[in-house]
């Protein structure tokens, strides 16, 4: 054999061991590693839409409100009706943003006083999201944000009203659809007027008391609070951290010795297999003097705090990332906040988009949890998961990966509690509504802080960044 022969023999054989060698590194580094063969500067989409079964999961409204002779009626996400209402309002949203809709010159509080169906999604939503997660494959780029909108059934046709960051846009005369003609609408009232405890389930009649001149800054204008003096039993349930990261917590304060170092060993290991997977064994430990756990690769850090937290963090940031498609961002932070979750068992809750932001690089999904179809509150906290990501790769990530489990029936506490407005800010001592910035009021479960909670129900107060208040909710047997 040549020497000119052996020397095209070596480059050819290097070339094939570095090709092999990127695979296996981008194969075990998943979503986070720099992303050899994948395009930096994607910015379009590689679906169509995404799968339906996610787009339930964390695209649900945080209530539908029905509104019939100014008695409204809220519908929460667990009832038959909500699912009814939700699946013909994403249709008819479908419709819309395929469609011609202009400013109105209507405000939003004129609108929301007629009778009809008022769908709130709990925060503010880029509308190319909500295109996303409803299957529309126009892509709107208007760049407005909507956080409710209003269908009014009427007798030639019905009309649809988005409230956005800053007006109110409307959809006119539109054809009757599903539960949204007049016949149908008439119908689902006049169930609700004369059975409000249809279905097995409880529709609270709620109003607004103080007057918008009272709260013209600080509350919006259709914001529902309770009049409700009955009482509901709510079931308190258990809110824990994963076993996983529970037995490193519970070894990481012990005095130093060989079996507190063997079970340590196992203790990470555990937590290392089920958060790295594959790659487990491309990242170095380490600990700092505060007893927080690092796993740690050229490019990628994971940190697990001594509190349960768990975070990540793209170390290059987003340095020659464009910002690229909502999608394919948004399936970036889907596989994250699976990755964290896979911490837990299978008893985790039910995580739910809460919000998202579009900044100049990146978005950030906000993420919480619910139970029993209520929003779990945490203490100090505003939400239970933020991802920040490009249509490339996550880029950070932080979140309170917990489980959840029902009381035994011999244990489980049976307290009554009243949902009504008055009461609660007389239990509060909250004696100046102008110190309240309202968004949401509504009863949820809260708090956590520590190892393994019993959580029960407490009155939430949102504001429009998330922040949320948490309250003592005003018991039924005192």
């Amino acid at each position: 054999m040549s020497k000119k022969t052996v020397i095209i023999f070596v480059i050819v054989l290097s070339l094939g061991v570095l090709f092999q060698t990127m695979v296996i590194i981008d194969y075990y580094s998943e979503n986070f590693n720099l992303g050899f063969f994948r395009q930096k500067n994607e910015t379009g989409t590689y679906y169509k839409s995404l799968d339906a079964n996610i787009s339930d999961k964390f695209f649900v409204p945080h209530e539908i409100i029905i509104r019939f002779e100014n008695r409204p009626f809220v519908i929460r996400s667990g009832e038959n009706l909500f699912d009814d209402l939700w699946n013909d309002s994403r249709d008819v949203v479908d419709s819309v943003l395929t469609g011609e809709f202009s400013e109105s010159i209507l405000s939003w509080d004129q609108v929301c006083g007629n009778d009809g169906v008022t769908v709130a999604l709990g925060n503010y939503f880029p509308v190319e999201y909500i295109e996303l997660m409803i299957g529309t494959e126009n892509n709107n780029d208007s760049g407005f944000l909507i956080d409710k909108f209003m269908i009014i059934p009427g007798e030639s046709g019905m009309d649809v009203y988005f409230h956005t960051d800053d007006s109110v846009y409307e959809f006119k005369a539109m054809q009757p659809y599903g539960l949204f003609s007049k016949d149908n609408f008439h119908n689902i009232t006049d169930l609700l007027t004369r059975d409000p405890n249809y279905n097995n389930s409880y529709y609270t009649d709620i109003y607004k008391v103080i007057s918008k001149a009272v709260w013209e800054n600080y509350i919006e204008p259709d914001i529902l609070i309770s009049n409700d003096l009955s009482h509901h039993i709510i079931p308190w349930v258990f809110a824990g951290l994963p076993d996983t990261i529970n037995d490193y917590i519970s070894i990481v304060g012990k005095e130093k010795s060989e079996s507190r170092d063997a079970l340590m060993d196992d203790a990470v290991s555990a937590i290392k297999r089920k958060l790295l997977i594959r790659s487990n064994n491309l990242f170095t430990t380490h600990f700092d003097s505060f007893g927080n756990l690092f796993f740690i690769n050229q490019f990628n850090l994971y940190k697990i705090e001594k509190d349960g937290w768990v975070s990540y963090n793209y170390t290059p940031g987003t340095e020659g990332d464009e910002r690229g498609s909502i999608g394919n961002a948004f399936t970036n932070a889907y596989e994250t906040i699976n990755t964290i979750s896979g911490l837990a068992s299978e008893y985790r809750g039910e995580l739910f988009v809460s919000g998202v932001q579009v900044n100049e690089d990146s978005y950030t999904f906000r993420f919480d949890y619910k139970y029993n179809s209520m929003i779990v509150a945490i203490k100090d906290e505003n939400h239970a998961a933020l991802i920040t990501a490009t249509a490339t790769r996550t880029i950070e990530a932080r979140m309170l990966p917990l489980n959840f489990s029902k009381m035994a029936e011999d244990t489980q506490v049976e307290i009554p509690y009243i949902f009504n407005f008055g009461s609660n800010l007389r239990l509060n001592d909250i004696n100046d509504l102008n110190a309240i910035e309202a968004y949401n009021i509504y009863v949820g479960y809260g708090t956590f802080s520590g190892n393994q909670n019993l959580i029960g129900p407490v009155w939430i107060i949102e504001e429009k960044s998330g922040k949320k208040e948490i309250y003592n909710l005003q018991r039924g047997d005192e």
